[in-house]
């Protein structure tokens, strides 16, 4: 019998479902995954099978300092690298992959996130830039799930160790497509994920002030839930539900909003180039979406022809709320119907493919 090829993943949050989806496919793949990270306080409603080893680390806060957790993660994986010999590191995130910079290991580099992307790192931006591009030429192989992602770091020489893996809709969805068909003139705007974002607070204020025949749906939890939930106190026409299963409860939640609301704030670099799973889910389930232009993000709603771009500020909310119609998200609905499922569901069958290469390629 073969001997299973293992792997070992790292990650910063157990229960963060673009994670979860990854370690899945390994072990569905026939490798030996082992699995050790943190509990976040947040998506905790979502879990690892029963069957896979996991190891929990601790626990990181949001908000607490960087560099206590660089510090903290950076003793757990000295002794993690040294426990496990002959395998593959899957790691999650710069904190853990920076300690691989000058080990001969075996290493996978996932990028969803630019950490030194926002304002307080910017007189280090070019050092970390620097380092990280040297993670990537070190890399086994280094996934990145925007298109953005890869702008940022190499406009023209692409090194042949990347790969593209958008963070779309989990195949385990059980839901079938269906475009909006609906009457009257009430429409039901929504947010799902992590609530934090102030132009998304700001968005839902301004429906429940001025917009009482529409609503404003809120799902999902972060440390800062509780402004969220206050604002659904005071206004009827706006409602907090609260964290939720992914993907098991997507198919319950689209259905109960018309457009997705997904204008971030833009005054960090990685809002401006990422490429978040709410365009995937929201594309899946035939749900028009208004997101911030100057954004990566605004060139796929662009390509897709799926939605809306604005400067998510109070004069340019309203005009859009006054502006947009039933009849339009209907027809853009139908629009986003049209397009193969498939399309918006993750695969990994290119990641599989690259990896037995390049296992290949260095025998």
């Amino acid at each position: 019998m073969e001997k299973k090829r293992k792997i070992v993943f790292i990650l910063g949050s157990l229960s963060q479902p673009r994670c979860i989806k990854r370690i899945i496919s390994f072990s569905k793949e026939g490798f030996d995954v082992k699995v050790y990270g943190y509990n976040r306080g947040k998506y905790n409603c979502n879990v690892l099978p029963a069957d896979i080893s996991v190891e929990v680390l601790g626990k990181f806060e949001d908000g607490k300092s960087y560099v206590n957790k660089m510090f903290r993660s950076f003793v757990d994986m000295k002794r993690i690298i040294k426990k496990h010999d002959d395998v593959v590191f899957y790691v999650m995130g710069f904190s853990f992959a920076i300690q691989f910079l000058f080990k001969s290991n075996k290493f996978i580099y996932e990028i969803s996130d630019i950490f030194y992307g926002y304002p307080r790192f910017k007189r280090v931006l070019p050092l970390l830039k620097f380092l990280d591009k040297q993670l990537i030429r070190r890399s086994f192989f280094t996934v990145l799930t925007s298109e953005g992602f890869i702008d940022f770091f190499y406009k023209n020489k692409i090194p042949s160790n990347l790969l593209l893996q958008p963070n779309r809709v989990n195949t385990n969805i059980q839901a079938k497509r269906v475009s909006i068909d609906k009457e009257g003139d009430s429409i039901s705007f929504g947010f799902v994920g992590a609530l934090r974002y102030n132009s998304i607070y700001l968005f839902a204020e301004i429906i429940g002030k001025y917009y009482p025949k529409h609503a404003f749906k809120f799902y999902g939890e972060s440390s800062e839930s509780q402004r969220f939930k206050d604002l659904a106190d005071k206004y009827d026409n706006i409602y907090y539900y609260g964290k939720y299963k992914n993907p098991e409860d997507l198919d319950n939640i689209y259905s109960t909003i018309d457009v997705v609301v997904a204008s971030y704030d833009c005054n960090s670099l990685n809002e401006r180039i990422a490429e978040p799973n709410k365009l995937y889910e929201s594309l899946y389930f035939c749900r028009p979406i208004v997101v911030s232009s100057t954004t990566f993000l605004a060139k796929q709603v662009e390509h897709y022809k799926c939605g809306y771009a604005i400067n998510p500020n109070s004069k340019e909310i309203k005009a859009f709320i006054d502006k947009i119609t039933i009849q339009e998200i209907k027809e853009k609905s139908k629009q986003i119907y049209s397009y193969p499922e498939s399309e918006f569901l993750d695969s990994s069958k290119k990641m599989f493919q690259k990896f037995f290469q390049l296992e290949k390629d260095r025998l």
